[in-house]
C-alpha cells in the first residue's frame, strides 16, 4: 500500500509475489482487496494471474471464492485443474474431487497431471472410499506412457515412494512398456527407500530394456546402490561401464566416504586422475571433502586441500565453505579462519560456517567476534546464525551474552525465534543452575504456540537431576513422557526422582507408591 500511494505501479510478477505473501501470512482479507485491485487494474483476464489467485482461495480453504473463481475462467490449463482438485481432496470432498480430475481428462489439451492424481488417491484413501478409488484406477489403466511418468513423477516429488513402486506394478500388469525416464523415476523411490531388492528389480528391467547403454540410467543406479550401502554392487556396475563421467566418478567417492572408507574415496580420486576420463568439479571436491570429514582425518584433509587449489576449485563458494567445515570439525581452527580469510566471496554460508566452527570447539567469544564483525560488513544474520551463536553461548557459559543476543534476533534482526532456538535458551539457562527461567521459557513456548520439543524439556530435566531440584523434575519427566511416551530417559529420571522423594517408583506396568 505503501508502494502504490509513493506512485508506484506494480507489474504482472509483482501481483503475483504479493499474493503468495498473503496465503502464507494467511492474510485473506487482504488477499482478496488485491483481487479487487487486479480486476479493477485488467490483470484478472491473464491465466498465470487467475491461477495464482485460484491458489491462494484453495491455500486459504476458501472453496466457496475458488469455486465461483473457477467457473468464471474462459481459459482452464493443468495447473488451474490440479490447484481446484487438490483443495477439494484436501478438505476432504473426495466424490467432488474425483468428478473433477475425470471431467478434466476429458478436456481437449489437458493432460493427466500426477499432483491432480496424487490429490485425489489420498483423498480416497484417507476416507477409505474404495469405490472411487477403483474407478480412478481404472480410469488411469486408459493412459498412456507419457501420462504414466508424470503420475509416477508426481508421487516420487511428493515422496510417496512406495506408492511409486506399487503404480509401477500396475503398469506391467497393464502391459505398458516402461521407459529409460521411468527407470530413472523408479531408481529416486528405490534410494528413499533403501531396499536393495528394488534397486536389483530396476537393474534387471534396465538390462532387459538395454537401458544399460543410457548413461543417465547406469548413473542414477549407481547412485541408488551407493545411497542404499550396496559399495560391491555399485563397484561391479562402476567396472562394467563402457562410458564413465564426471558424475560417474563423483558417486563412486562419496560411497566410500559415506561407508567411512576415506583412503578408498581418495585412492578412486587418483584413479580418476590417472585414467583422465573425466575432469574433477565441485561435486568431486564436495564428495571427497566428505569423506574426510567421516573419518576425521586431518592428514588427508591437507592433502585434499592441496588437490582443491591444484584443480582451480578453490574459489568455488560451496567448496571453499565445505573445507573450512571440515577443517573445523577435524578441530584445525586455524586452518578454517585460513580458508575462511582467503575466500574471494564470502556468502552467509560461509559465515554461518565460521561461526558454527568458533561454537562447535567452544569458542564462545571468538564465535561472538565473528558475528560483530559479519556485522560491520553489512552481512545480516539469518536463523542458522544465531542458533549457531546461542549454542556457543550455551556450551561456553555466557548466559548474559546469549541472552542478549537472543533479543538482539528479534527486535534489531527482525527474525522470529523457532523451536531450535528456544531450546537452546533453554539449555543454556539449564547448565548455569538457572532452572526457573528455563521453565518461564518453556511455558513462553507453550503461549507463543511454539511446541516445547523433547531437546528443550530433556535439558531441564538434566539440569533438575544435577541441582536435585526433586519437584520441577517430576514435572517435566512427565511432560517428557506425555511428548515422547517410548523415551527411557523421561521414566528412568521420573523414577530416580520418585524415589529420592519417597513417594513411588515408575515401574513398566505404572506408578507404585512406597510405603
Amino acid at each position: 500500500m505503501e508502494a502504490r500511494v509513493c506512485g508506484f505501479e506494480p507489474n504482472l510478477s509483482t501481483l503475483v509475489l504479493v499474493l503468495q505473501a498473503c496465503w502464507k501470512l494467511k492474510a485473506s482479507s487482504e488477499g482478496k482487496n488485491l483481487h479487487g485491485y487486479m480486476t479493477k487494474s485488467g490483470f484478472s483476464g491473464d491465466v498465470s494471474v487467475q491461477n495464482s489467485l485460484l491458489s491462494f482461495y484453495v491455500k486459504s480453504q476458501d472453496m466457496e471464492s475458488s469455486q465461483k473463481l473457477f467457473d468464471e475462467m474462459p481459459e482452464r490449463d493443468v495447473i488451474s485443474w490440479s490447484s481446484f482438485i487438490s483443495g477439494f481432496a484436501q478438505s476432504g470432498k473426495a466424490v467432488t474431487a474425483l468428478t473433477l480430475f475425470k471431467k478434466m481428462s476429458m478436456e481437449n489439451g489437458i493432460a493427466i497431471d500426477g499432483l491432480a492424481l496424487i490429490s485425489v488417491l489420498q483423498a480416497c484413501s484417507i476416507f477409505q472410499d474404495l469405490n472411487h478409488g477403483r474407478s480412478l484406477h481404472g480410469h488411469v489403466q486408459q493412459t498412456n506412457l507419457v501420462s504414466w511418468n508424470s503420475i509416477l513423477s508426481g508421487l516420487v516429488e511428493n515422496e510417496k515412494h512406495i506408492e511409486a513402486i506399487l503404480l509401477f506394478e500396475s503398469m506391467k500388469e497393464e502391459r505398458i512398456e516402461a521407459d529409460a525416464y521411468t527407470a530413472v523415476i523408479l531408481l529416486q523411490a528405490s534410494k528413499k527407500i533403501g531396499q536393495e531388492a528394488y534397486c536389483r528389480s530396476i537393474h534387471s528391467l534396465a538390462v532387459r530394456k538395454l537401458f544399460e547403454f543410457n548413461d543417465f540410467v547406469l548413473n542414477s543406479l549407481l547412485d541408488s546402490y551407493v545411497k542404499c550401502g550396496l559399495m560391491d554392487y555399485a563397484l561391479k556396475l562402476f567396472d562394467r561401464m563402457l562410458s564413465r563421467d564426471v558424475i560417474s566418478w563423483s558417486t563412486m567417492i562419496l560411497g566410500f566416504g559415506h561407508c567411512g572408507d576415506a583412503g578408498k574415496a581418495v585412492a578412486f580420486f587418483e584413479k580418476m586422475r590417472l585414467q583422465r576420463e573425466a575432469v574433477p568439479n565441485s561435486v568431486t571436491m564436495l564428495s571427497l571433502l566428505e569423506a574426510c570429514c567421516v573419518g576425521a582425518d586431518l592428514k588427508l584433509l591437507k592433502c585434499v586441500h592441496c588437490l582443491t587449489m591444484a584443480n582451480g576449485l578453490l574459489n568455488d563458494l560451496s567448496v571453499g565453505t565445505s573445507l573450512l567445515d571440515t577443517y573445523s570439525k577435524c578441530g584445525d581452527l586455524s586452518s578454517s579462519k585460513k580458508v575462511f580469510e582467503e575466500m574471494s566471496e564470502k556468502s552467509i554460508i560461509a559465515w554461518n560456517a565460521l561461526i558454527g566452527s568458533f561454537g562447535m570447539n567452544g569458542h564462545a567469544r571468538e564465535a561472538i567476534a565473528a558475528l560483530q564483525l559479519m556485522e560491520k560488513q553489512n552481512v545480516k544474520p539469518n536463523g542458522v546464525t544465531m542458533l549457531s551463536i546461542l549454542s556457543a553461548c550455551s556450551h561456553g557459559g555466557l548466559v548474559k551474552e546469549g541472552l542478549l543476543l537472543f533479543r538482539r534476533m528479534i527486535e534489531d534482526f527482525s527474525l522470529e525465534p523457532s523451536m531450535e532456538h528456544y531450546s537452546c535458551i533453554v539449555d543454556m539457562l539449564a547448565r548455569a543452575g538457572n532452572l526457573k527461567g528455563g521453565l518461564e521459557v518453556i511455558n513462553r513456548m507453550v503461549e507463543e504456540g511454539v511446541v516445547a520439543s523433547s531437546a528443550a524439556l530433556g535439558a531441564l530435566l538434566s539440569a533438575c537431576r544435577k541441582f536435585d531440584d526433586l519437584d520441577l523434575g517430576r514435572s517435566m519427566g512427565l511432560r517428557v513422557l506425555e511428548l515422547e511416551p517410548e523415551r527411557s530417559a523421561g521414566s528412568g529420571s521420573l523414577s530416580i526422582f520418585n524415589a529420592k522423594s519417597k513417594k513411588c517408583w515408575l515401574l513398566p506396568f505404572g506408578l507404585v507408591k512406597l510405603p
